[in-house]
């Protein structure tokens, strides 16, 4: 019990500061008023006539580079959480590893029920649980990197 406690709060702990340097670039590029930005240039984009090329050409650079901006934050996004999943997986075994050495347990977790490939010899499978933190953390993520910022404007476009 001692180990999947420690499990779970070094897996935790391990993720949040990812979400914070995602949360760091959304603010950098201020992904509210960017968002509404290319919302504006692409109205302006669909209603402006074909006649005016300059202008035309200005409103296309001005898209490209809003949407550099935001397909960056997705890519910076996706790179943070992944990194954040790997190095919580290696913290968190060695966390409980230590704790387990420390107590004397053994250094798995105990699991409550037998499911082939979740469980192996009465023990849980350490990829199925952080999975299961993983998908339990992902919405503190979302709210904490502005991911659900992008979410709630695609709603309300």
């Amino acid at each position: 019990m001692v180990v999947s406690i420690i499990y779970l709060c070094v897996s935790l702990a391990s993720l949040y500061p990812f979400s914070l340097l995602a949360r760091l670039y959304e603010r950098r590029i201020n992904l509210e008023l960017t968002l509404k930005e290319l919302n504006e240039v692409v109205k302006k984009l669909s209603t402006i006539s074909h006649q005016k090329e300059k202008r035309i050409r200005a409103l296309r650079g001005r898209y490209t580079l809003l949407r550099r901006r935001v397909s960056n934050f997705m890519i910076i996004n996706l790179l943070t959480i992944w990194a954040a999943i790997f190095i919580g997986m290696i913290l968190a075994r060695l966390a409980s590893n230590a704790v387990a050495t420390l107590l004397g347990v053994p250094p798995y977790i105990n699991s409550p029920f037998s499911i082939p490939y979740i469980t192996y010899h009465g023990y849980l499978n350490d990829a199925v649980f952080f999975l299961v933190i993983v998908l339990a953390y992902y919405p503190i993520h979302s709210k904490v990197s502005g991911m659900s910022k992008l979410r709630e404007f695609r709603v309300s476009n």
